[in-house]
């Protein structure tokens, strides 16, 4: 006999081992499981080997399609085309026609941006509403219907951010705070990996406990992505990006799951958002619009500034500055751009910062205070002005990542690199200015990422103290120091972890041994000179 069990909405992977005695699905039998969840690891659990449907957001026609049959389908059919356009009783408002209908619905259905839960539940509030009166005021309010369902249905129905808050209150404990922060990213906004993972890390929401990083096993990155990962297979980010080995570049999040996002954000007190317009530069800082504005501006710990045509003329002032530890910028275009005097009073009245991530914002120099961020783990400013950077960024003895402007804007850049021994990622400039006579780099145990090691300034043999170096792009000026490098890879020594290895050559230097290098990095992925791929592994 020949049946098809349909088992909807299973949460959790246990469920599916408490009733999968009755499913068998090693074995020859006629019976099909149809099996739906949230959480792509349900479906592995259940069966590795069956077949993985994987709905994508609806295209503009689809969304139509479904809304039509939610919304005015069912009336098209009571009334035809032309629905009797009368007066209720009692009332001076209309019944409303099916072009009108139509009109509204096609404006209001591209506000679902292809989410058939949201189509749903918004075709399902208009499909009891007959009048225009009604139809025009779910129009205008088209967001807030979004986020729940008003009227007597609410006990009965439940609106689109009750349940995708379902989602969220299904997620393991440590994977929320990584999920809210994601709503400190612009709506729409494509989110690195690489970001993603090294703001996670230095905010703390990895656990050291996750990771084995001493017995050379899995690091903070690896438990980030793995998180990144989860929250994917709960379809609460859509990945955007992958590399050629199916390695998550790039996500976004739906319109709607931010939504969830900030509002649960804002319950939490989690982060602020604070933009920034020439229209509002008179106010200052805390006292420009936010959104979900905290009960007391003490209770702020993280902000996210979106620059919006905004030319940089601000400053803190004299008005109270909240213990912020983490701040996040972010530009809508060119034009816009920090300022010098805003990122002077953010360095000056910022004490306890951890986490500053300027990324592609301009306008400003880094400021030789900078160093008095005794507490930084992480620093972004790869579109500042570099300059002379002050030997007190010694001081960063805490510091994970650094990241400064490639280019050629350095120059003098301290030696005391050296002493920042708990850095994790290292991009530096392709040009150390002329006035950087000597970089030391021994003996940075967890360092994995390093961009622009200057051979020509440091000491080649530094790269062999380097026990966890992953990707490592190298600068070498000439052929003596291309045969300074090759020297190092001699066995018995061996990059154990090195993935990723690009050397660029400033002259037609002699070309590198490939065969030779890959002997001492049994895992490398992949090789490049001056761009050209050398070597990839298959």
């Amino acid at each position: 006999m020949r049946s098809l069990v349909v088992l909807d909405d299973i949460w959790d992977a246990n469920a599916w081992s408490l009733l999968s005695a009755g499913f068998p699905t090693q074995e020859d039998t006629e019976t099909k499981v149809l099996l739906t969840s949230r959480n792509k690891g349900v479906a592995y659990r259940a069966d590795p080997r069956g077949f993985l449907y994987e709905p994508s957001c609806l295209n503009d026609e689809d969304s139509w399609d479904l809304f039509h049959k939610v919304a005015i389908f069912q009336r098209v059919q009571a009334y035809g085309d032309h629905p009797p356009a009368t007066r209720a009783k009692n009332s001076e408002n209309p019944f409303i026609t099916v072009e009108r209908m139509e009109k509204l619905g096609k404006e209001m259905v591209t506000h679902c941006r292809g989410l058939p839960l949201a189509i749903i539940v918004l075709g399902g509030v208009l499909a009891t509403k007959r009048f225009i009166d009604e139809w025009e005021t779910v129009h205008k309010t088209i967001k807030s219907h979004l986020k729940t369902i008003n009227g007597d249905q609410r006990s009965t129905e439940l609106g689109v951010m009750e349940a995708l808050a379902l989602s969220y209150d299904d997620l393991p404990y440590q994977l929320k705070p990584c999920f809210l922060h994601l709503g400190q990213f612009p709506e729409d906004f494509e989110m690195p990996t690489r970001r993603l993972i090294n703001l996670w890390v230095a905010e703390a929401m990895i656990p050291s406990e996750s990771s084995n990083e001493r017995e050379n096993e899995e690091t903070l990155e690896d438990v980030a992505y793995r998180y990144l990962t989860m929250l994917a297979e709960r379809y609460l980010v859509q990945v955007e990006k992958r590399s050629s080995t199916g390695r998550i570049k790039s996500c976004r999040m739906h319109d709607l799951i931010r939504e969830l996002c900030l509002t649960k954000a804002g319950q939490n007190d989690f982060f602020q958002i604070i933009e920034l317009r020439d229209s509002n530069r008179k106010m200052e800082l805390f006292s420009s619009p936010m959104i979900n504005r905290p009960n007391s501006i003490g209770r702020i710990r993280r902000i996210s500034i979106y620059f919006k045509k905004f030319s940089g003329f601000i400053s803190l002032g004299t008005e109270e500055c909240p213990p912020v530890r983490s701040a996040l910028g972010f530009s809508n275009n060119i034009q816009s751009a920090i300022g010098q005097e805003l990122i002077e009073s953010i360095v000056s009245r910022f004490k306890f910062l951890r986490v500053l991530d300027l990324e592609d914002i301009r306008g400003f120099a880094i400021p030789k205070g900078i160093g008095n961020f005794i507490h930084l783990r992480l620093l972004t400013v790869n579109s500042a002005w570099t300059g002379v950077l002050s030997s007190s960024i010694g001081n960063w003895r805490f510091l994970l990542a650094l990241y400064i402007d490639p280019n050629n804007s350095a120059e003098l850049i301290p030696d005391v690199i050296w002493k920042m021994k708990r850095l994790r990622h290292l991009y530096l400039p392709m040009e150390y200015g002329k006035r950087t006579r000597k970089l030391r780099y021994a003996n940075l145990n967890d360092l994995q990422t390093l961009k622009n090691f200057p051979a020509q300034i440091a000491d080649v043999k530094d790269l062999t103290t380097l026990p966890n170096l992953r990707k490592l792009v190298i600068q070498i000026p000439d052929d003596s120091r291309l045969d300074e490098f090759m020297a190092i890879f001699q066995p018995p020594f061996t990059f154990n972890y090195l993935r990723s290895l690009s050397v660029d050559l400033r002259r037609n230097a002699t070309n590198i041994d490939v065969v030779k290098i890959r002997s001492c990095c049994p895992h490398l992925e992949k090789l490049k000179r001056n761009g050209t791929q050398m070597y990839k592994k298959h």
